[in-house]
């Protein structure tokens, strides 16, 4: 039985109510039917046999019932998906164990896939359910379905650096019976119109992001072989490349849907280590490639900021809010609105970006200059040039450079010096990332004291940001919400961020000891 359904993500309560009121514009027959708690559990061995096999295997319990389901993986386009499922009932209270599934279309096919192997749980999705049949103008023929679910995904287990759960609102619109093309018509009337987000990735893919799995297994890194001193530099050079378009592209759908700031900050990372590189390297690269990838990747770094800016002063207020009572935190509901407002309005512009033909040119261009490889010129004039050329004199060179701008810090630097000397420890750490992506072992200590300072001189900025956008905000406010509880919650968050960026200073000329200690 295939499945064709458009899938949205509705960031704001208000953009349902749109939905809503455009349907009966449109005359769309609209009638609500019910509301309903279901729950979805999803399986798979541990060497992902039932994925890779191009299916997804849930057991769902609805109304005291329960069903086993295979869903495709299936194709999409734009916010539509189509995807193929075969189902079963299952007896009451019988759990999809190992072994004891009762006979049937799923339990065959899923003893075919996995052969005798053992599948586990892997995460749980709780979804509020709310019904609505729906019927396209001028064709009664045509029935459509639209679920709005409130989602709840908890991992069985989690990465330890994985969110563990993920909560998110989704309006799904499914064809029960009719013309397909009214699915797309739809979807399109709700993206152009509404202004919703589609979807991009399913509640299974959803499941594996918040339980940090990795589905591939490092597959194509076990593939690739390792580098040794003596290989040409230029071969590490093209493999840095290959990697962090991958993780571009990987991370692309995580950032568009920003249920979790990694998405974002992951794409971030791979920006910077391409930077890093061509900044590194660019003497060895056609002067056109290094010109053109700056600019772009600029760009793309500044439209990932402003959502990385407004996920930081939310998790600080949240974190802030976690740790007082109520009465304490009486004030802030009016900042909490404007951040939530904020945070919506930078993945709007993100998602604007990502969703761009700039945006597509520029990971086309990646892959070409990638698939491409070296030129002969470049062969001809740095082929010989060897890691062991470049990893001590390059790394050495940005730890001189380091060492004489830490030196100089003292407990009266301005925040402007920190947060260069941050800049200068990112920049090595992604050289180091660079050299010791086949070779860890080689730079183990430098690794770990850069990225303890970087994190250190990272917290310490963001705690400095956070403050003058709550300064900002107050100032802006002020004269409309001056109200005794509003002026004292601002006042005291902007001293808990203060507090935060004191105690990131204290810190400092213990960490920077053992960051010069590990330089030897």
């Amino acid at each position: 039985m295939a499945e064709i359904e458009a899938k949205f993500l509705i960031r704001q309560p208000k953009q349902f109510e749109q939905v809503l009121a455009a349907l009966s514009e449109l005359g769309y027959g609209v009638s609500e039917r019910a509301t309903e708690t279901h729950i979805d559990r999803y399986f798979d061995t541990s060497e992902w046999s039932i994925l890779r096999a191009g299916w997804t295997y849930r057991c769902r319990e609805r109304r005291g019932h329960q069903k086993l389901t295979l869903k495709s993986l299936g194709s999409k386009r734009g916010a539509v998906f189509t995807r193929d499922e075969i189902e079963q009932p299952l007896p009451d209270r019988l759990p999809p164990r190992n072994g004891i599934l009762p006979p049937g279309p799923v339990q065959k096919r899923v003893a075919e896939i996995v052969n005798g192997m053992r599948w586990q749980e892997l995460f749980c999705v709780q979804s509020r359910r709310t019904v609505f049949a729906v019927t396209a103008p001028g064709n009664e023929a045509t029935r459509l379905e639209l679920d709005l679910d409130r989602a709840h995904i908890s991992a069985t287990k989690a990465n330890p650096k994985a969110p563990g759960r993920l909560d998110f609102t989704e309006l799904e619109v499914e064809l029960k019976t009719g013309d397909a093309e009214a699915v797309e018509t739809l979807a399109n009337m709700l993206r152009d119109q509404v202004g919703l987000v589609p979807s991009q990735l399913s509640k299974f893919e959803r499941g594996i992001q918040a339980a940090g799995l990795s589905t591939t297994g490092d597959e194509t890194l076990q593939r690739e072989r390792r580098l040794k001193e003596e290989d040409p530099v230029l071969d590490v050079v093209y493999r840095h490349f290959q990697r962090q378009v991958r993780a571009l592209k990987l991370h692309h759908p995580r950032a568009w849907e920003g249920l979790d700031p990694e998405g974002v900050h992951k794409m971030r990372i791979a920006i910077r280590r391409t930077r890093a590189v061509l900044r590194t390297f660019r003497h060895m690269l056609p002067m056109k490639v290094e010109d053109q990838l700056s600019v772009e990747l600029r760009w793309l770094a500044r439209q990932l900021g402003q959502a990385r800016d407004a996920d930081v002063c939310m998790d600080a207020f949240v974190r802030y809010e976690a740790a007082l009572d109520e009465t304490a935190t009486a004030g802030l509901q009016l900042y909490e609105t404007h951040l939530r407002k904020s945070t919506a309005d930078a993945y709007t512009f993100l998602v604007e970006a990502l969703a761009s033909e700039r945006y597509a040119m520029l990971i086309d261009y990646l892959e070409s200059f990638v698939a491409i490889g070296l030129t002969g010129k470049m062969k001809s004039d740095f082929g010989s040039f060897r890691i062991s050329n470049y990893a001590d004199e390059y790394i050495h060179r940005t730890l001189r450079k380091i060492l004489r701008h830490g030196n100089r810090i003292s407990e009266n630097s301005t925040a402007r010096r920190l947060h260069k000397l941050r800049i200068k420890a990112k920049r090595l750490r992604y050289l180091l990332d660079f050299f010791s992506a086949d070779n860890s072992e080689k730079w183990a200590g430098l690794i770990t004291a850069t990225r303890e300072l970087q994190d250190l001189l990272g917290e310490h900025q963001d705690a400095i940001m956070v403050r003058e956008r709550l300064t900002d905000y107050a100032n802006l406010n002020q004269p409309r919400y001056a109200s005794p509880d509003f002026l004292i919650a601002i006042g005291r968050l902007m001293r808990h961020e203060e507090d935060r960026a004191i105690e990131c200073r204290r810190r400092f000329p213990e960490i920077w000891a053992r960051f010069r200690i590990s330089v030897g």
